[in-house]
């Protein structure tokens, strides 16, 4: 007999969190930072006057002034948790981009940390707010809740 098992499992599970990761839970708020600090310095990479800011409190908010994302693709391919993704598939940093699964980490690490409650990115007037809830069976059960993006 074959079983199949989901690879949602290698992120929504601790233990295969801190294994696809490479790190221990008591360090996800680190690694959470890193990640979106990551995605932040490639976004405004080459940029002329590049900017990037880290907002913490109850929520971490993470502003760059990169081109953004087309938030519909972007989530579309990043909410598939059976398979990996990266945007650098031949280009790699020596401390930045090396899993190619940054932003499946931090949505399985936010999930971990505050299960139910929603991750929310925007991009170009666009607003994405996204639950993940993990099934009995052990797949993911995606919920993106698209909008346009609220300026304060």
């Amino acid at each position: 007999m074959i079983y199949t098992f989901p690879r949602s499992a290698e992120f929504f599970q601790p233990a295969g969190l801190a294994m696809s990761t490479g790190l221990s839970s008591h360090i996800w708020e680190e690694i959470l930072v890193k990640e979106f600090m990551d995605n932040a310095l490639d976004a405004v990479d080459g940029l002329v006057d590049p900017a990037v800011t880290i907002q913490t409190g109850a929520t971490l908010t993470v502003t760059d002034n990169g081109p953004g994302l087309d938030l519909q693709d972007f989530s579309a391919k990043i909410l598939d948790f059976s398979s990996s993704v990266s945007s650098k598939l031949a280009w790699r940093r020596p401390s930045r981009g090396y899993l190619g699964n940054a932003w499946q980490t931090i949505l399985a690490i936010s999930h971990q940390m505050s299960p139910g409650r929603p991750i929310v990115i925007e991009s170009q007037g666009q607003r994405v707010s996204i639950t993940l809830r993990l099934t009995g069976d052990g797949f993911v059960q995606v919920e993106p809740k698209y909008s346009v993006a609220v300026k304060y």
